[in-house]
């Protein structure tokens, strides 16, 4: 058990600094009553695939998001469906990653510019 959010900050800061600027997507924190919880979201260094709504190059931007729910499945699971979907984000369109719980409902949303 850690003893403090600096802590889990720090632990978090130097795993993002060894993966570097070009495959982190961004970070998160939350708490859910007892434990808290620090994600680094990166983009997998063998990811390929579709990248995820293309948008026409003149037309302006729109704020788009992505929620992933999970009562019946782990942190983990729920993380690793919601960096799946980030990983497919054209680099420079993530906007942010947000994490929450409720009682026992684990909700991750993917904010994007499309």
């Amino acid at each position: 058990m850690l003893s403090s959010w600096k802590e889990l900050f720090d632990q978090a800061a130097d795993f993002a600094t060894s993966l570097g600027p070009s495959r982190v997507l961004a970070i998160s924190h939350s708490d859910d009553g007892s434990d808290g919880v620090v994600t680094v979201w990166y983009r997998d260094a063998e990811a390929s695939g579709e990248e995820v709504r293309k948008r026409d190059p003149g037309s302006a931007p729109v704020l788009g998001y992505e929620v992933f729910r999970g009562a019946w499945i782990s942190w983990g699971e729920l993380f690793r469906q919601a960096a799946d979907f980030a990983s497919r984000i054209e680099q420079g369109r993530l906007l942010g990653i947000s994490h929450s719980c409720d009682r026992t409902d684990g909700v991750v949303t993917i904010w994007y510019w499309e």
